[in-house]
């Protein structure tokens, strides 16, 4: 597929070099965004919201996450499907208390209820007997809870 010149999806360094751009286009949109509403505790401004703009920034928000995910060639049906399925853990983790320290690894921060996490709290290794293990860096030692 093409689009704004560009071929879909992508591989190597243009891919880097585009989700690169992409992610920081978002992220400079988000803070856009958030200058439109009130949202400092400290600030008696608290509450107000400019709509119109804030919403024109969450558009140019939505426009870059679409180019992030048409890099990789993530489809509508995928997007939408993962996104129940998050929604779901995260109904479930608000539902029976969610601990971040206890149920995420400690090495990569992943949560090991997400489904594409092969980190797990609890494996069992010989020598060291059941300790973390963490999918980017083995099993881990920990020297303090």
């Amino acid at each position: 597929m093409k689009t704004y010149g560009y071929d879909f999806p992508m591989a190597g360094e243009e891919l880097g070099d585009f989700v690169r751009t992409n992610v920081t286009a978002l992220t400079a949109e988000l803070g856009e965004a958030l200058k439109e509403i009130g949202w400092k505790p400290w600030s008696t401004g608290q509450g107000y919201v400019n709509r119109a703009a804030y919403l024109g920034e969450l558009v140019d928000v939505g426009h870059f996450l679409a180019n992030l995910l048409v890099a990789v060639g993530i489809t509508d049906d995928e997007w939408e499907a993962a996104y129940q399925r998050k929604q779901q853990v995260n109904r479930d983790r608000q539902a029976n208390g969610y601990d971040t320290r206890a149920e995420k690894c400690p090495a990569c921060g992943r949560a090991y209820d997400d489904e594409a996490t092969d980190c797990t709290p609890t494996f069992t290794d010989p020598g060291l007997g059941t300790v973390p293990y963490c999918e980017d860096y083995g099993v881990l030692t920990v020297t303090d809870k």
